[in-house]
């Protein structure tokens, strides 16, 4: 049997949870986490950006819907711009290895600064 205390201390400990009450500034730290403009980052929830600044400045409350897609739109940022091995690269566009190697900048001894992953297209190289 559950007491009158033990009632109140769960639902305590839960209130926030219950009403669904999130961070004010959540988006502006999941926005600064991958170190993006407001623009940029208002550009790929796909919101205008007036709309997201009072967002990110914590003046008005994130509607849980759109915070859950600033969230997946944090973890396919993530993957679109990890920094790969030339080998598996190399493997990704069916390429030779020696192919990406010799693509490098002169005088860096043969080997590239680093390549990103930017989506489907050809990738970058970092300098």
């Amino acid at each position: 049997m559950i007491t009158g205390q033990e009632r109140r201390r769960s639902l305590y400990d839960r209130h926030l949870e219950w009403h669904r009450v999130f961070s004010m500034y959540e988006v502006r730290d999941l926005r600064r986490a991958i170190d993006l403009r407001e623009r940029e980052f208002a550009a790929l929830l796909s919101v205008p950006l007036e709309t997201f600044r009072p967002w990110d400045s914590g003046r008005r409350q994130v509607p849980a819907p759109m915070l859950q897609r600033a969230r997946a739109v944090i973890a396919g940022h993530a993957r679109q711009t990890e920094l790969l091995p030339l080998d598996q690269l190399a493997n990704e566009l069916h390429v030779h290895i020696r192919t990406l190697q010799a693509a490098s900048p002169p005088g860096s001894s043969g080997m590239l600064g680093g390549v990103v992953k930017s989506g489907r297209s050809t990738p970058r190289v970092l300098q």
